[in-house]
């Protein structure tokens, strides 16, 4: 999904501050160090779903491994 600054970067060009290789390079770097690990990190509300789509079976109040 492309962000913002990737849509509409002509402003960063005016007054030859920034060049265009200058700009992909910083996208591609916040794109690899930054959101794609973002993305790797589990969710907090994960471990909530699966508890709910997997629910433990008890025998005699004790709970019994999941054999897979």
């Amino acid at each position: 999904m492309p962000t913002s600054v990737e849509k509409d970067h002509d402003f960063l060009l005016k007054g030859d501050v920034f060049t265009k290789d200058v700009i992909e390079t910083w996208l591609e770097y916040k794109r690899k160090k930054e959101v794609d690990a973002m993305r790797m990190r589990p969710h907090p509300y994960g471990s909530l779903f699966i508890s709910i789509s997997r629910p433990c079976q008890k025998k005699d109040g004790v709970r019994l491994e999941e054999s897979r």
